[in-house]
């Protein structure tokens, strides 16, 4: 039974490989979760976890200004595209120590459009409210100011499940035990990646992309060869990250 969960959390069709090929390094997407396609960036999701598995986007040094430029929220809303019984909502949040985490982050949208896809449910996973506002928005940060340096990079960002996750909510929500956020130098080549446990304190390190991928169960970033996920990429300020994270 844990396999079938486990085989129909990652489903994923070839249909829609084409959909949305500007946010995957060689128009490749990872193969696990449902692909939704939206105008900022991509998710892979899974109706079983009720949570993305994954989201994609393409940053630029033209971009990022521009999304740091723009200031202000709005409010979370339930993805049509997905069936009622396979997402989440506001209620499963209520009474909890967890926040409605972006996988793509609103900050990293460069207009109102792609700002406000990235409140829709399917991009929200049960992120520990002080992880998530501490380390974990520190690294984001990060990430926008590595598009500003370098140019251009590709980033994916994602959940790390138990094999038997907490649930939570009347919608039984997966919570995830750690958040990942995997990070290519399109220009100049390079890889990044970073994890955090889901609670406080966080407790984050670096790790390789081959690592990352024993650790998640799939490829984050297909369309990298094996010798490009052996180069590394050093991104200012996630060293800082963590060594604080391990008080």
């Amino acid at each position: 039974m844990t396999r079938l969960l486990i085989l129909c959390a990652f489903f994923w069709s070839d249909a829609a490989m084409a959909d949305c090929p500007q946010f995957f390094v060689g128009g490749q997407p990872p193969q696990a979760g449902q692909l939704l396609c939206n105008a900022g960036y991509a998710v892979g999701y899974s109706t079983i976890y009720k949570a993305p598995l994954w989201a994609a986007e393409h940053l630029t040094d033209e971009s990022v200004p521009k999304a740091l430029a723009l200031h202000g929220r709005t409010t979370f809303s339930i993805d049509y595209r997905l069936p009622e019984e396979g997402q989440t909502g506001k209620v499963d949040f209520h009474d909890t120590i967890y926040a409605r985490g972006h996988q793509a982050p609103s900050g990293d949208m460069p207009d109102w459009p792609t700002r406000i896809q990235t409140y829709f449910y399917s991009n929200v996973v049960a992120q520990d409210e002080q992880m998530n506002s501490g380390p974990w928005n520190q690294i984001e940060q990060d990430t926008r100011q590595a598009a500003i340096n370098d140019g251009e990079i590709y980033v994916v960002t994602g959940p790390v499940f138990p094999a038997i996750p907490q649930r939570i909510g009347p919608d039984r929500m997966a919570v995830p035990m750690a958040m990942f956020k995997l990070v290519y130098d399109a220009l100049d080549g390079g890889t990044a990646a970073i994890i955090c446990q889901n609670n406080t304190p966080a407790h984050c390190r670096q790790l390789t992309p081959e690592a990352l991928e024993a650790t998640i169960g799939f490829d984050p970033m297909p369309g990298l060869s094996g010798h490009e996920k052996t180069i590394p990429l050093m991104i200012k300020g996630w060293s800082k990250v963590i060594r604080r994270s391990q008080y």
